[in-house]
Formats: structure tokens, C-alpha cells, sequence
């Protein structure tokens, strides 16, 4: 009852939902980046939500199964196989002992999750199965997966009756352009009409922690205005939610910090203002 890793890929770690209360003494929480497709990789092959699954980061491992299971890949689209046949995203698949699951190169997001029936044989380490490299504690041996390694399954299970309907339509789907919804402040009148059509009118590209606009700059805003609109751009209260499969957005730093790790273009009038 166990899986061997054929192939690591770049970065594949056993993960759960991480490792809590134990931060006052150094030990980091861990667990997955993207927690709402592990939790759902889990229900799909009827596991507790927060059961371990493998994060796998940009190019994923290739598994031949020496036992028959069902799995639920989830997250980012890094082109999933199973013997050579695509493998659905967001369903329960039952895999039968001799094949062997690849991924391919990343279409979208930049990491998936492999949900296993019956869970993952890897011992608890302060109450999670979450690896944390640099201690390296808990997951396989506290560290990635590498080639020759086996994988012990709990509780595997052969199939469902349902398995067909043991599936979900993604929630999301690439596209050039994303919407976003906005709130304006509570110091809108600090912007000029035209200001205020211009921000919502935009295109932006964002790239780690930069927002850059593909328009025209903003009309002229107070320093007030420019430090809320800030606020409201980073505050963990308002982004902190996954924005795709696999990639999530989440702002821990406090609004101090913010004020000085956040460049935007120059020809913007917040970056004149900061």
C-alpha cells in the first residue's frame, strides 16, 4: 500500500493545513499555500478536510501506484496525467496499481495538490503532517520528495460508487483580464471625478507586491486619500483570498510596512506622495 516517486519534480512536499501554537517557540506553522483546493482535493476522495495531500510547485512529480486508490488533483493546472491520458482537474479518479501519474508543464497557477483516499502514512509532528524544511520537521524525513522514496498510504480505497459524481466545475478559469470589485474610501472626495473614473476605468498588472497601472496617472489626490487608497490596496482585511487555483494573494505585513514595501510607477501621484 504505498506510491514510489519516479520523479520529484521541482518542489513536492507532504502539507495539511498547518502546524498551530507552537510559533512562540520558533516553529513556523507551515502547511499548504492554497488551503480552500487542498480542503477541496480532500472532499472530493471523502477525506477530513484537513488531511495531507502533496504540494506540488511549477513542474510536478511523477507517482507509480503499487496499490489501487482514488486521488483528487486540485489547484493550479500543471497538465496532469495518468499513463499518458489526461487527468480531470477538481475530480475523484481512481487509480489502479502499476499506473503512473505525471504532470507536464504549468498552464495556470503555479502549484497543484495531490489529495489521496484513506490519507498519506506520515507521522504527526506537534499535531500536523506539514513539512517544515528548515527544521526540517515533520512531511517525508522533513524535506521534499526525491527520487526513490516511498510513500506508505493509510487507508487506501479502490473506488467509489459515486466516484462519477465526486467532481466539481473549477472555480477558476484563466482569462487575459481578471475583475476586480472595489469599495471606494471613505475619503473618496478626495479624488476628482475624472480621478475616480480613471482607477476604476484602469488595467493593472500586479507582480509580487507592485501595482502598476496601464493608464493615464491618477488625477491629483491628498496624502490622506493616497495613504487610505494604499490601506485599502494591501490591508489583509481586504485581499486575502486566493485570486486562482494555486495562486493566492495574502498580505500579512502591518500598514507601517506596507507604507515603505509597496513601489508603485513613478508617474503616479501616490508614489510622490510616499
Amino acid at each position: 500500500m504505498s506510491i514510489t516517486v519516479l520523479n520529484p519534480g521541482l518542489l513536492t512536499t507532504v502539507q495539511d493545513l498547518g502546524r498551530m501554537g507552537y510559533q512562540q517557540f520558533g516553529v513556523s506553522v507551515s502547511g499548504v499555500m492554497d488551503p480552500r483546493a487542498a480542503a477541496i482535493g480532500n472532499i472530493l476522495v471523502g477525506n477530513p478536510q484537513g488531511e495531507a495531500v502533496l504540494e506540488c510547485t511549477l513542474m510536478g512529480p511523477q507517482l507509480k501506484f503499487e496499490t489501487d486508490e482514488v486521488i483528487a488533483v486540485t489547484g493550479g493546472d500543471l497538465s496532469p496525467t495518468l499513463d499518458g491520458q489526461p487527468v480531470p482537474a477538481y475530480a475523484a479518479l481512481a487509480v489502479k496499481a502499476g499506473q503512473t501519474l505525471r504532470f507536464g508543464a504549468p498552464k495556470a497557477g503555479c502549484r497543484a495538490y495531490i489529495a489521496f483516499a484513506g490519507g498519506l502514512d506520515i507521522p504527526l509532528v506537534m499535531g500536523s503532517r506539514s513539512t517544515y524544511m528548515k527544521a526540517a520537521i515533520g512531511g517525508f524525513e522533513g524535506r521534499k520528495l526525491q527520487k526513490g522514496d516511498v510513500l506508505g498510504l493509510r487507508a487506501p480505497v479502490a473506488g467509489y460508487a459515486n466516484l462519477h459524481q465526486r467532481a466539481i466545475a473549477p472555480e477558476f478559469v484563466p482569462r487575459p483580464v481578471y475583475t476586480l470589485r472595489v469599495v471606494l474610501g471613505p475619503q473618496d472626495d478626495a479624488f476628482t471625478p475624472e480621478g475616480v473614473a480613471t482607477f476604476l476605468g484602469s488595467e493593472y498588472t500586479v507582480t509580487r507586491l507592485t501595482l502598476t497601472a496601464t493608464a493615464s496617472p491618477l488625477a491629483r489626490i491628498s496624502p490622506l486619500f493616497a495613504l487610505s487608497l494604499l490601506y485599502a490596496i494591501v490591508s489583509p482585511q481586504v485581499i486575502s483570498e486566493k485570486i486562482s487555483d494555486g495562486v493566492q494573494l495574502s498580505f500579512h505585513a502591518s500598514f507601517s510596512s506596507m507604507i515603505s514595501a509597496v513601489p508603485f510607477v513613478s508617474s503616479s501621484p501616490i508614489s510622490r506622495v510616499l
